[in-house]
């Protein structure tokens, strides 16, 4: 009797997580589609000022390297809507993001993880401000190299 009444509850239990990340579900579906339809009502504006917000929660919060692994996917899946219809895909793109924040079961870290997708989207539109930072780097070492030749002479 005592196996059998454990069990009901462990599956009461199971039961209740479901529902509770059920109710998570549809509270972030309806955040996620307020936000499309922002997007589409403004256009490329309004996601910039998203993104640039974005970028700062970014250097001040050191994320997972799961959530890393995620960009580099997010990254593939947005140059396909460049040539696509764009919204369609991220619908389909927060859906599956939805999944993966089932299981972290925070809700701050999956509001992390929607900044993130709107942050890359912009910076493969406007040329990848990551190559920008590269190419900085990349003239700064060779002054160094050059500055230090006629010293070495």
């Amino acid at each position: 009797m005592a196996a059998t009444a454990a069990a009901a509850t462990a599956a009461a239990a199971a039961a209740a997580t479901q529902q509770k990340q059920e109710q998570r579900q549809q509270q972030q579906q309806h955040q996620q589609q307020q936000q499309h339809q922002q997007q589409q009502q403004h256009h490329h504006q309004h996601q910039q000022q998203q993104q640039q917000q974005q970028q700062q929660q970014q250097h001040h919060h050191h994320q997972p390297q799961q959530q890393q692994q995620q960009q580099q996917q997010q990254q593939q899946q947005h140059q396909q809507q460049e040539h696509h219809h764009q919204h369609q895909q991220q619908q389909q793109q927060q859906q599956q993001h939805q999944q993966e924040q089932q299981q972290q079961q925070q809700q701050q870290q999956q509001q992390q993880q929607q900044q993130q997708q709107q942050q890359q989207q912009q910076q493969q539109r406007t040329g990848c401000t990551g190559v920008v930072y590269v190419e900085v780097l990349l003239s700064v070492s060779n002054q160094t190299t050059s500055s230090s030749k006629p010293s070495s002479i």
